[in-house]
């Protein structure tokens, strides 16, 4: 293994382990914690809502959204990633989860994003909060789509539930977050 294939490996091991390391201390989550979550979250959301028309209202539709404000990947050639985030239902949070995953995409160095999932139906919402991990693309395998003017295409909602990437650009449909596992922090 060369030196950059090495160096890599021991990058996206740490960032694995460091995940490992929130699930297990997040038992004595403090409200610190879940405050910075929670805020990270509201900016993402204003960030979605400025730059997208339409988002607004789709979220609102939506019987509950998966936001993870801060999702980690690092790698060269394919990579880790890890994030904390929380579920909303009715505006307010009823749960912190973690999702990690490895990022298949050709990548360099690291980045982090935000990834949203939006839950239409009851049915769906229930199937999420009762699994023990779910996984983004298999669940969620209808994307966000847009309309020549470039608003959020309001059939989206139409479909049980939506996943998302939302960027310093805007809102992208990101295929390098299906595959991610999603788990509640006890």
């Amino acid at each position: 293994m060369n030196t950059k294939r090495l160096c890599v490996f021991a990058f996206v091991t740490l960032l694995c382990s460091v995940g490992a390391m929130s699930t297990e201390r997040s038992s004595g989550t403090n409200a610190a914690q879940r405050q910075k979550i929670a805020e990270d979250s509201r900016r993402v959301l204003s960030r979605l809502y400025e730059s997208a028309p339409g988002s607004r209202e789709l979220v609102a539709s939506a019987r509950g959204l998966l936001i993870f404000p801060t999702v980690l990947s690092a790698g060269e050639t394919t990579g880790g990633q890890y994030g904390e985030g929380e579920l909303l239902v009715d505006g307010q949070a009823l749960a912190l989860y973690s999702a990690t995953g490895f990022d298949l995409a050709p990548q360099h160095g690291a980045k982090s994003r935000a990834f949203l999932v939006l839950f239409f139906t009851q049915d769906a919402l229930a199937g999420f909060r009762a699994s023990e991990a779910w996984t983004v693309g298999t669940e969620a395998a209808t994307a966000l789509k847009r309309n020549a003017s470039g608003s959020i295409d309001p059939q989206t909602a139409s479909t049980a539930v939506v996943g998302f990437v939302v960027t310093s650009t805007g809102v992208a449909v990101d295929p390098s977050i299906e595959g991610i596992k999603v788990r509640r922090l006890p």
